[in-house]
Parts: structure tokens; sequence; C-alpha cells
């Protein structure tokens, strides 16, 4: 019999010991919960020769790109023989070991499959539907036990949280069958020393809780945007900045069709993070000012370059550096046979389009919102002249649907705004991520 000596984390090492029959490690980004998990399935394979394993992830992208990657590297840390079938996508050890691959966005394909264990990573975003398929196929007879694992990091109240938290602590039976690990992120100490402030820097204390420390907090109710304080974030210091850069964000809304103006604050140093092209702006600061807003009722793409433009003569900017930030639907809207940014182009030809080719997802955007109203450092990045008033009502009263993701669409004038506003955040600011032998075969 040959020993595995592995350098766990603690919670790796409490994961790795755990004797129920489904055990989770929930942990925060580079927090070493896949390696663990990988780590487990490894020596579940190699204790078991004769029956069939699996390893899964929520898709193929994070299956190929993250778990398998792990996995991949184990064998060779071990110099563990072994062949990989890309075609049926499964791993044979030179144990005679087959471990299944498989994506759980096709979990339909498992229903007639023997499993003597499972590791499932990356759980967050898996229906529970397909739980509870993989785990009616653990019913293999050749294994020491019949057992699964999970990685992942939480993502609110889902499923995860009633299944491996709530159920078992108030109901015994459930509580023998199941077993929660949390890892912070900040307890890795292979990270790099920064690794932790910068992300930190990035989410707003909300997200870092979820993120960094791996705790299960309610991301679907109450205010969308709620790091939004008005005794922070209005100030009437944040005003128009003579020939400084502008950038412009909009929502291409008809009823009604809105915008945000901005600048960046008056700071040397450049802020991280960002396409490289939206950090070349010499001079321009860390934290932005939203200087004014535009809220047009029943207008349009032209309509609105006529405001914009009368906004900057005003203000002595009309021909200050413009970058243009938005709705990448703006792309494919035809108004009179021409996309909304061919027409912004028309009438400001020097200006810069910084516009995806997709929007990012609402989640990424309000968690940018949220982090440059204050991240998890205390640090305000984001301050809004008291004028826009109706992006203050917006970062004020938007709301989330009860138990979704979206938005309250209840009022339909909510929500525009403050849309503008994210496009051009998740553009310029993104939120973003002792050895012990604990094993033999």
């Amino acid at each position: 019999m040959r020993a595995i000596h592995y350098n766990a984390l603690a919670a790796q090492y409490w994961f790795l010991r755990s004797r129920a029959q489904f055990a989770g490690l929930f942990g925060g980004i580079g927090s070493g919960k896949s390696h663990a998990g990988c780590f487990w399935a490894l020596l579940k394979a190699l204790r078991n020769p004769h029956c069939l394993g699996l390893i899964g992830a929520n898709s193929y992208h994070q299956l190929e790109d993250a778990t398998l990657r792990t996995f991949r590297r184990l064998l060779g840390e071990y110099g563990i023989a072994h062949r990989f079938n890309a075609s049926d996508m499964r791993f044979r050890l030179a144990n005679g070991a087959v471990v299944l691959c498989r994506s759980m966005e096709n979990y339909d394909s498992l229903r007639g499959v023997e499993l003597g264990w499972f590791y499932l990573d990356e759980l967050r975003d898996t229906r529970l539907e397909a739980w509870r398929v993989v785990q009616g196929r653990l019913r293999a007879t050749n294994v020491d036990a019949r057992e699964g694992r999970v990685t992942t990091s939480p993502n609110g109240f889902n499923w995860i949280y009633d299944e491996f938290i709530r159920r078992p602590s108030g109901d015994p039976e459930a509580g023998r069958l199941y077993e929660a690990v949390f890892a912070r992120t900040a307890d890795n100490h292979h990270l790099p020393p920064d690794y932790v402030a910068a992300l930190a820097a990035s989410y707003d204390p909300f997200l870092a809780a979820q993120e960094l420390d791996g705790r299960f907090i309610n991301t679907t109710a109450g205010r969308i945007y709620h790091a939004f304080d008005r005794s922070l974030h209005v100030s009437p210091d944040a005003d128009f900045i003579p020939g400084a850069p502008v950038l412009w964000a909009l929502d291409f809304n008809v009823t009604p069709m809105t915008a945000i103006i901005a600048q960046w604050e008056p700071v040397a140093a450049p802020p991280s993070g960002g396409p490289a092209e939206d950090r070349a702006e010499a001079g321009r600061g860390t934290g932005l000012r939203v200087v004014d807003e535009i809220w047009l009722a029943d207008s349009g793409t032209m309509g609105m370059c006529e405001e914009f433009a009368r906004r900057l003569e005003a203000r002595g900017l009309g021909s200050a550096a413009l970058r243009v930030y938005g709705d990448a639907a703006g792309r494919a809207r035809s108004t009179a046979g021409k996309s909304d940014y061919a027409i912004i182009r028309q009438c400001f030809p020097h200006a810069t389009l910084c516009v995806p080719a997709a929007n990012p997802p609402r989640r990424d955007r309000y968690n940018a919102v949220n982090a440059a109203l204050c991240n998890a450092l205390g640090r305000v990045r984001l301050r809004i002249h008291p004028r826009c008033q109706k992006l203050i009502a917006d970062l004020e009263q938007v709301v989330y649907q009860p138990g979704t993701g979206l938005p309250d669409a209840s009022n339909p004038l909510l929500g525009h705004i403050s849309d503008a506003l994210g496009y051009l955040l998740a553009r310029v600011m993104p939120a973003g991520r002792a050895g012990v032998t604990v094993g033999r075969w």
C-alpha cells in the first residue's frame, strides 16, 4: 500500500477527512476547494479500481478549463499512469479505475450509469434536478463507501444552502448524511501576497462576504444598489472638470432614453482593472464622478445626441476627448437605417466607442456599481452631483423581484439610467475572484 502526502490547508484537511456520505467544501475564490476536490477524487479512484466514478462541473467549459486541468496536474505530480479518451470523456487509471467526466448541463445522460462515487465542482449554477440525478446513480456495491463530494463558491440561499446547511441543521438524519466545510480565500497562504487585497478593492463588502469568505448571503433580495448612501455619494463637488475627458454612457430605451455624463477624478494614479484601452487616458484618476444625466421621454438617438452636444457646449467641453459606453443592443437597433452607434459616430466623429459585442451579465453590472460605491476596503470610488436626480432615485429605489436576480419592473421608469451607469462601470471598473498524510491506497 502506498501513502500519499498532501499539504492540506485547514479547510481542505477537514473536507478530506469527512466521513459524511455527502460533503461540500464551500469557499472563496482561490481558497483551494477544487484542488482538494480533485485530490479526493484521485484517492477514491485509486482505492476503488473496480467501480465507476464521476468528475463533473456545471459546464464543459468549467470542466475542461479548470477541474480537469487540476485533476491532470495531480495525476502527473503523483506519477499515476493513465489514459484519457477524449471522445468518451473518461480517464482509465493504471489500476483499472474508470472516471467519467461530465457536464451537469447534460445530466440526463447519466440516468443509465451506476456510480460508486462522484465529485462535482463549481456547483453554484447547477440545477437541483441534476444533483438529484447524480445522487440517484450512487448505487454501486463494489466500492469502499458510496460517497459524493462537491466544491463551490456560494451563490445566495439556493438549493445548495438548503441541502447542505438548512436541512441538516434541523433534521438529525440529514445531519448524519451531509457535512459542510468552509474556506476563506485569505486562509490560502499559497496565493500571492497582494491577491486578496486586489480582489477586495474590486468587490463591495456584500460581494466580498460571498466571493472571498465563502459565506451564503442573500444576493437576490432588497435593493440592487445596496452600497449607495446619499450622504456618502451625492456631493456638489462632483461637478464638471473643465477640459477633462468626458465619458458618456447610454441606455437605448425609448421612453425614457437615458444617459449619464461622467469624468475621472483628477488623481494621478490610474486604476487597475478594465480593458487596456480604457486605462490609457493620461492623468485620469482612480475614481469617477457622474456630473450630469440626460433623461428624454419619447426620444430617438439623434435627439439624445443633440441634447448631449448642447450640454457639452454649455460647459465648454465641446472639444474634450470623448469616450462612449452603453447598451450593446445599440449596435443592432436601426433608426432610419442606421444603428444607434452609427448615428453617434456621425454626430461625434472624434469619439472613441467602447462598447462590447454583448452586454455583460446583469449581476456583473450590479456588482461593478456596488464595488465603485464602496469596496470591501471601505473605499468610495464614485461620486454623483445632486443634479442627477433620476440616477439617485434609481440607486435608492431599484429592487430585486423576490427570489430572482432580475429587477422589479413594476415601475417602468426605474432601472434605465442606472443601467447606463452599469454599462460604464462594468467596462472601466469591473468587479473581480501543514502537511499531513490523509490517504492511502
